[in-house]
C-alpha cells in the first residue's frame, strides 16, 4: 500500500535541490526514488506546493445538489414519480424482502471436481 512522506523529508529534500545536489546524490542520501525526488522538485516549481495531496475520498464534489434540486423542480413528473416510488416502497416490509447477489453466478465459479 503506498504511503505519504514525512513533511520534514520533503523539506529536507528540497533543501538538497537547492543547496545543488543532484538527484541521484539526494535519492541515495535519503533513500527515496529518483523519481519521487524528481516530484516533489516539479510540484513546488511548477505548483509552489511541498506538501503532499490530501489522501482519499472525493477532492471534487461532482454533483452541484442545488441544481439538482432546481432540475427536479423543473420536471414535476420526475418529482412526482419519485414520491411514488417512495410511497411503494412502504408496501413491502423489510423483512420479507431477499437479496439475490448474481454477480459470481457464471460458470467459472463452479467446481472443477463435480
Amino acid at each position: 500500500m503506498a504511503f505519504t512522506y514525512s513533511q520534514d523529508l520533503r523539506d529536507r529534500v528540497l533543501a538538497a535541490y537547492d543547496r545543488a545536489m543532484t538527484t541521484r546524490e539526494i535519492a541515495h542520501t535519503f533513500q527515496v526514488s529518483p523519481a519521487w525526488a524528481r516530484r516533489v522538485r516539479q510540484t513546488r516549481r511548477e505548483e509552489g506546493r511541498t506538501t503532499p495531496l490530501p489522501r482519499g475520498g472525493a477532492r471534487v464534489i461532482k454533483i452541484d445538489m442545488e441544481r439538482l434540486a432546481e432540475l427536479v423542480r423543473e420536471q414535476p413528473d420526475v418529482a412526482e414519480r419519485r414520491e411514488q416510488w417512495k410511497a411503494e416502497q412502504t408496501k413491502y416490509p423489510g423483512r420479507r424482502m431477499i437479496f439475490i447477489d448474481e454477480t459470481y453466478s457464471g460458470g467459472c465459479m463452479s467446481s472443477g471436481s463435480g
